[in-house]
């Protein structure tokens, strides 16, 4: 799939889901897979006649959603593409659509047709499968449609039925912590688009292309929350499937207590783990060394995925990068892998914002302060890359915003950067241009003379870049200054640097270069 045609499909969508009565559409746009992106022309596919047939009335307010999406003119092409082994009406959303949508099997119960929108309640519309072909009118009634093509309000959602299952204790019960964990408030933004698309699909029951999911990313970035997310979720819409979560330091506790048991306790414990139709793992990198515990899940992952089965996998970082064998984390990386990224300035800010309004709807004592929005763009400014601590960093604040106001004083911005400076210690350390250089030349293979010289191969102008920009965020250095530090560089020459890793920070093409940066930048931080 063209991610940068799946990007700009996805800023479109949430376009169009702005708009007041937009649900039906929304639904129909899900069911639309982007497959390519040429110049002003977005290529979009779908399985449902019906959904193109409606939305290519409708192309000309698409069109505009779209060009404000790209900031420039542009046209879309919706193609149909047609599934021979389910005539008419079965092929209206097949596997592998957009995270909007879903055909389930029916397995247990009657085939439903899934829309997962941004809020609940969640539609959800029984169709017939004893024939393979029916009218438009009964078709629009069966989707709740006049014939006008005005739909009534959405129906609950309501499971399938399915025989119970035996007792499984991986599918106990959820924490009232862990229940808050949605799709719904989680904030999204471009570190974390892939992962949350991904994430929900999984939730949804696409799994041919994200499996394995595998998300990696620094800790506090989202990982659990996403995790969570889908069991949550499926627990909610879908309980007919078994979803267990579960840590990798829990699963070697496990692992270890059955090991020291009889048969019939290794039996139950293996029944356990291959009796579930999602296995959630989080922290694998706990478990590079249990040996044993290792190759008992690599044999159940095995049975899970040749059965059908949803695997996801979270960790700190890459499965390549895990020291595990060859032979695991090929395996682990063999279906869908995607990095969070550490949280810029936009998602900061969106982070932020979000938490404070949270806390101030909550309407409990120490929440009554007010933080101005120019304070808020400071604390964004001021706040690390941890999710988890930024949170935390909201609620002291908004404490201290409540405090101050009772002595009729306001929260400034000095105020907040001095709780900034206490959640964050390290996070304000300036360091040299040297020790810059010298961590960007081991990092990515190049010679001081280099760096610093007039070559420019692909290789070594990138490591410049990467450079440069580092030594703009990490000292107090202005443009005219770095740039003699790189063999009396321009202050426009420094600045292009400055861009070009911006771009590319914003843009999230190469993923292995962002992670690069940013794993330089901790490092220099740390």
């Amino acid at each position: 799939m063209d991610q940068d045609a799946l990007i700009l499909w996805d800023d479109t969508r949430h376009l169009v889901a702005r708009e007041a009565g937009s649900d039906r559409r929304v639904a129909m746009l899900g069911a639309c897979i982007p497959v390519a992106l040429e110049n002003d022309v977005l290529t979009v596919r779908t399985k449902s006649a019906y959904a193109k047939r409606n939305l290519d009335a409708e192309l000309e307010d698409l069109e505009r959603s779209l060009s404000e999406a790209a900031f420039a003119p542009m046209k879309l092409v919706i193609e149909l593409e047609r599934d021979e082994t389910h005539p008419m009406f079965p092929t209206l959303i097949t596997e592998g659509v957009a995270e909007d949508a879903e055909w389930f099997d029916g397995v247990g119960g009657e085939p439903t047709f899934t829309v997962m929108g941004e809020h609940e309640p969640a539609t959800v519309i029984p169709f017939e499968t004893s024939r393979t072909s029916i009218s438009e009118d009964e078709f629009r009634a069966q989707l709740g449609e006049d014939a006008t093509g005005r739909g009534e309000a959405p129906r609950p959602m309501k499971s399938r039925s399915r025989a119970q299952a035996r007792q499984n204790h991986l599918t106990g019960e959820v924490s009232d912590q862990d229940l808050k964990l949605t799709f719904e408030n989680f904030v999204e933004g471009v570190e974390n688009r892939f992962a949350l698309i991904a994430a929900k699909q999984v939730a949804n029951g696409n799994n041919a292309q994200y499996n394995p999911l595998f998300i990696y990313g620094e800790s506090g970035l989202g990982k659990t929350h996403l995790l969570m997310s889908i069991k949550n979720y499926i627990a909610k819409n879908d309980p007919s499937r078994t979803c267990a979560y579960i840590t990798a330091t829990d699963f070697i506790n496990d692992y270890t207590k059955a090991m020291t048991g009889d048969r019939s306790i290794i039996q139950e414990f293996t029944n356990d783990y291959r009796d579930v139709d999602v296995l959630i793992l989080d922290d694998i990198q706990h478990l590079r060394p249990a040996t044993n515990s290792v190759q008992f899940f690599f044999e159940t992952f095995n049975h899970l995925v040749s059965n059908g089965k949803q695997i996801v996998l979270a960790a700190d970082e890459p499965p390549s990068l895990l020291g595990m064998s060859e032979r695991i984390s090929s395996r682990m990386g063999s279906g869908y892998e995607i990095g969070i990224q550490i949280p810029a300035l936009e998602l900061k800010r969106n982070l932020i914002g979000t938490f404070y309004q949270r806390y101030k709807d909550e309407g409990l004592a120490g929440y009554e302060g007010t933080i101005p929005p120019e304070v808020l763009d400071v604390m964004a400014a001021s706040a690390g890359d941890n999710i988890r601590l930024i949170k935390s960093y909201v609620q002291q604040c908004l404490f201290l915003a409540s405090d101050l106001e009772k002595r009729g004083v306001i929260i400034t911005d000095e105020d907040v950067r001095a709780k900034a400076r206490e959640k964050w210690p390290h996070g304000q350390r300036r360091v040299s241009v040297e020790e810059i250089q010298h961590n960007v030349e081991q990092v990515m293979n190049v010679s001081h003379a280099d760096l610093i010289g007039t070559k420019r191969t692909r290789e070594i102008a990138q490591s410049r870049h990467v450079a440069i920009w580092l030594c703009h965020q990490l000292t107090d250095l202005t443009y005219a200054e770095i740039g003699a530090r790189f063999g009396g560089r321009s202050h426009t020459t420094v600045m292009h640097s400055f861009d070009y890793v911006n771009k590319l920070l914003a843009e999230r093409t190469d993923r292995t270069l962002i992670d690069t940066i940013q794993g330089l930048r901790r490092k220099l931080e740390a």
